[in-house]
């Protein structure tokens, strides 16, 4: 039976992956996976993405990544986003955490949706993930940016 009334139907939830591009850390690059190597205080990862212009709302925006060791480690993830025409830095915002665990080569997906507050359509998106230090991991795998939106 056809829809007549598509007004009142939710936009599906859309998703796209950024790997990262470049970065301060080790260089990893294996055959099944490329990634960044994140293994001292200040060491980071970059990624930079440009949301569709299909773009409404943001669902979560998550680094995906997993720790050599088992353990805890401090991050920020800092960006910096604006559209053509204007300055690159116009808009702004950083996520945090202290103390986040994480298992020894086992995936993990930290949600950075905080750092994008005012995002919009066709905004150019530079994101730099911080290790800030290491507690009892030795070093993580930054693998890239799981990016949700409606």
């Amino acid at each position: 039976m056809p829809i007549h009334n598509p007004e009142a139907v939710a936009p599906p939830t859309r998703q796209f992956f950024v790997s990262c591009d470049h970065g301060g850390g080790g260089v990893i690059n294996e055959l099944s996976w490329l990634g960044y190597r994140l293994n001292s205080a200040t060491d980071y990862a970059i990624m930079h993405f440009r949301l569709p212009n299909d773009f409404t709302a943001l669902t979560s925006v998550k680094v995906i990544l997993f720790p050599i060791t088992t353990g805890s480690f401090d991050w920020t993830a800092n960006t910096v986003f604006a559209a053509n025409g204007e300055t690159w830095q116009l808009n702004s915002g950083s996520a945090t955490a202290d103390n986040q665990a994480g298992t020894h080569i086992t995936y993990l997906e930290l949600d950075i949706s905080a750092a994008f507050a005012g995002v919009a359509a066709n905004d150019i998106v530079h994101v730099v993930f911080t290790l800030d230090a290491l507690h009892t991991t030795t070093e993580v795998e930054v693998v890239g940016l799981d990016v949700k939106y409606a």
